[in-house]
């Protein structure tokens, strides 16, 4: 890729990733007053966002049958009244489990046939020992399930090499790439040669951004990797005091229990 396109390239995804700050979840009633229940990760709380003129994140995880359905927790207790691991159980079970709103749990492809392009989106892929055996396999069945939706889409995870394996199999859909990461602002021995790792991996990768946790947004790589393109995005910010402390720092936000100007 020449150097115009790149700054093309960088250019077209920062436009959608810096747009309007993504609701977390959804716009979800976790501190937000709200007349109704709102669960994260449900199709009300896309519709709330979407209405308001948020960009949304969500969260995949990966089910016993390498389905792949729209929500966060390993595990189905805090959610809902069912027990047990959501990689133990089968799309098609996940797909009859209540959430507090009496919606079921979505599927990717309910909600982006839902969302339809409204909005930007970003999709953080959970990490679970089902999709660490099954990472090819995963990898293909998302960017197929992406490949014909016409909206705005970036694909984020803890884990890079889910990343990479997607980067190197995606030839289709224009998608944004990006790694979620928890630098601290101070760093010992250890976490500083394992986050020197990191980094170079991330340049390598030519991602487009990185979600890093706000509380160590003034750890001295995020300037670095901002200064090579990458858009900086930051999690999960809860209030307005916090919002405008990283106004200079980071280029977006990823926010729940309250609304951005």
């Amino acid at each position: 890729m020449g150097y115009l396109k790149f700054l093309e390239k960088k250019a077209e995804f920062k436009s959608f990733l810096t747009r309007r700050p993504f609701a977390h979840r959804g716009l979800h009633d976790c501190g937000v007053i709200l007349e109704e229940k709102v669960p994260e990760n449900s199709i009300k709380s896309f519709e709330l966002a979407i209405k308001n003129g948020f960009s949304i994140e969500m969260d995949l995880q990966v089910t016993g049958d390498l389905g792949i359905m729209v929500f966060h927790d390993c595990c189905l207790e805090r959610l809902t009244l069912t027990k047990g691991l959501i990689t133990e159980k089968s799309s098609e079970f996940l797909k009859t489990v209540y959430l507090p709103n009496n919606e079921t749990i979505p599927s990717l492809e309910k909600v982006l046939d839902y969302i339809n392009g409204r909005v930007p989106l970003i999709l953080e892929i959970k990490s679970s020992k089902k999709l660490k055996e099954n990472k090819e396999k995963f990898c293909k069945s998302l960017l197929k399930k992406i490949t014909h939706y016409k909206g705005e889409i970036g694909l984020m995870s803890f884990d890079i090499e889910i990343i990479q394996i997607l980067k190197k199999l995606n030839s289709k859909k224009k998608v944004s790439f990006g790694l979620t990461t928890d630098f601290s602002t101070t760093e010992n021995k250890y976490e500083n040669s394992a986050n020197t790792k990191l980094q170079k991996k991330i340049i390598d990768l030519d991602l487009d951004f990185i979600s890093q946790n706000w509380k160590g947004i003034k750890n001295k790589r995020i300037n670095y990797i901002r200064d090579l393109g990458l858009v900086i995005l930051c999690w999960t910010v809860k209030s307005k005091k916090v919002e405008s402390s990283l106004e200079s720092l980071a280029d977006n936000i990823t926010f729940e229990g309250y609304k951005p100007l």
